[in-house]
């Protein structure tokens, strides 16, 4: 299973159900492979949030979309915390997206 646009795009308050289901949906041993923003720091916050405001110009869409709201980025550490105490595995190898200030980090995680 993918989630290359990343779990930053689910709100908040359904993020842990969103991953629960991913959990359910995979076999055992089944992978889950994940991009998403390491944005570590309250400068990545506003950086990750141009990007954002950024593509949804080019689509066309209303800044209203933008994810500014707090809690909506995502550490690394945070996630992989969330899908540990889910049932996935971590793997420790992390690619970084090249020429990507955004640090889109891809991810796999396997279900236990």
């Amino acid at each position: 299973m993918t989630v290359y646009i990343g779990f930053h795009h689910a709100p908040k308050d359904n993020r842990e159900e969103f991953i629960r289901s991913c959990h359910r949906a995979l076999k055992r041993g089944g992978s889950l492979i994940v991009r998403d923003h390491d944005v570590t720091d309250p400068t990545m916050v506003h950086f990750v949030a141009l990007a954002h405001d950024v593509f949804n110009c080019g689509l066309e869409l209303p800044g209203a979309r933008t994810p500014r709201r707090s809690g909506t980025s995502c550490r690394c550490r945070q996630l992989e915390a969330i899908l540990r105490t889910t049932g996935f595995v971590t793997h420790d190898r992390r690619l970084l997206q090249e020429g990507d200030p955004t640090r889109n980090t891809l991810m796999r995680f396997d279900k236990a």
